[in-house]
């Protein structure tokens, strides 16, 4: 299908338009220092006088220290769900195979499903394509099998799906067409060498309205220009799918296929700190540089003072001075304390994520909504198993396998980071009280992250055994000479 100059093929949706600066925020403060200075004035301003010199800041942009708040908030929420690998219940052979090599590319599921949690805490949601080989016209199941060709999981960043279209089909909302922006790697000669292209995706209704079958079609960037072919390169079916095979990975869903950037603060909270790192750095050059005045030399400075150990400054003037004058450093001070608050501001986003909800809810209302009990970390984790377990749905769809999808588990235990101190108080007064065993006391800590992982619970009480006798007995408990019974 031929498409119109007012609709090319690389057309984005308003979704896409609205939010592709916020990907683009997310990726470059992920990257680091160096797509931050890349970036220059988009997230460090010009002051009106660099305007004039700007080598002036140059200067200020190639000082400015980058701290890695929200990339390390990431870090944190995905190393807190998957402290524990992903597990899975009831999969038949074919399923648990699949979870050792989920991509083709060697990557398990826990792996796999890592950096689709990451990336979806990153940009508010990301997606997954449920593909498979392609395989000789008419080949049989076993066939197949024999050449393993079997489904497979590739996934599709936000910044690159560029456009979305759903519509409702027999009351259900229904995926119509996605486009993928896709860069394809080929060897020429002793080089390799970079191909755009865009996949298209387009899902299709019979004469009854019932979605029987999906297209799809490879659009290239156009040799030497930035616009793509009116007409695709490539096209074919999904057989035997009937239906578009991209599964998302919600965090905070707005809308169908759709997110809401639930680490917008934090991000925002970084680019400030970048800043204020800058006019930090910029103002420690300036003020550790004592200025040096004077009075009653010249009636002009024509000519330049030399300031070193082996020179002499004079004045016939009797009354000529000079002195130093410096900075009281009270500025700095304030900036040092601005970049200390933002640091742990952006890492209270990431714990406040992890801790349980709280308020007075009825039975009733908890059992309708469940989340109100759980952090929205968990609730990221859960979302996580949906998406896995309608993962391996299509992947039935793709080999005719009946067999239902398997239960996913994914870790929620996030230790400390789910409860606040004081109810490590309650646990502790429930033990002193004789309410609480010792050994659930220490077990609950342990699962808080409040002792290390090496602590072993058993040798632990064995130890508070030792130390209590000794204490009865009046001895010393660094005497090995004591036998206790």
């Amino acid at each position: 299908m031929k498409m119109g100059k007012e609709n090319k093929v690389d057309t984005s949706d308003d979704f896409y338009n609205a939010v592709k600066t916020d990907f683009k925020l997310a990726n470059d403060l992920d990257n680091g220092r160096k797509a931050m200075v890349e970036a220059r004035t988009r997230y460090l301003p010009m002051e009106p006088g660099e305007k004039k010199k700007p080598k002036t800041y140059d200067v200020r942009l190639n000082r400015t220290d980058f701290y890695p708040g929200f990339s390390e908030c990431l870090d944190d929420l995905t190393g807190a769900v998957f402290k524990k690998n992903i597990i899975l219940e009831d999969a038949t052979k074919e399923q648990q195979a699949h979870s050792e090599n989920v991509d083709l590319q060697g990557n398990n599921l826990s792996v796999f499903s890592k950096s689709l949690f990451r990336n979806a805490e990153k940009y508010s949601i990301t997606y997954f394509l449920v593909e498979h080989p392609v395989v000789p016209q008419g080949s049989s199941l076993h066939e197949e099998r024999r050449i393993g060709a079997r489904p497979y999981w590739r996934e599709v960043a936000p910044p690159n799906l560029i456009y979305l279209f759903a519509d409702i089909v027999n009351g259900q909302q229904t995926l119509m067409e996605i486009r993928i922006k896709e860069t394809i790697i080929t060897q020429e000669g002793f080089i390799n060498a970079k191909t755009d292209q865009i996949r298209r995706y387009i899902q299709d209704l019979d004469e009854n309205g019932q979605p029987f079958q999906v297209r799809w079609e490879v659009y290239k960037k156009k040799k030497d220009k930035d616009e793509y072919a009116d007409e695709p390169e490539n096209k074919g079916l999904l057989n035997p799918m009937k239906r578009i095979p991209l599964v998302p990975v919600y965090t905070k869903p707005s809308g169908f296929f759709r997110g809401k950037w639930r680490l917008e603060h934090c991000a925002w909270l970084n680019v400030i700190h970048w800043q204020s790192s800058s006019d930090q750095r910029n103002i420690l050059r300036v003020v550790r540089c004592p200025i040096l005045a004077h009075a009653g030399f010249f009636k002009k400075l024509d000519k330049d003072i030399e300031i070193s150990p082996n020179t002499h400054q004079g004045t016939t003037n009797p009354d000529g001075k000079m002195w130093w004058v410096e900075h009281s450093g009270a500025a700095i001070d304030a900036g040092a304390k601005d970049l200390e608050n933002l640091k742990h501001e952006m890492s209270q986003v990431g714990k406040n994520m992890a801790i349980k909800k709280t308020g007075s809810i009825t039975a009733t209302e908890a059992g309708i909504n469940t989340a109100q009990s759980q952090s929205e970390l968990q609730s990221d984790a859960k979302s996580l198993e949906d998406a896995i377990e309608n993962g391996y749905i299509l992947n039935g769809e793709w080999t005719s396998d009946s067999a239902p999808a398997p239960k996913v588990r994914t870790n929620t235990d996030f230790g400390l980071l789910e409860s606040d101190a004081g109810n490590n108080t309650v646990l502790l007064k429930s033990c002193e009280a004789g309410k609480l065993s010792n050994r659930t006391y220490l077990t609950e800590l342990k699962r808080r992250n409040q002792l290390a992982e090496s602590v072993d619970i058993d040798d632990e009480l064995e130890l508070i055994r030792i130390e209590q006798a000794t204490a009865w007995l009046g001895g010393d408990e660094d005497d090995e000479d004591k036998e206790i019974e």
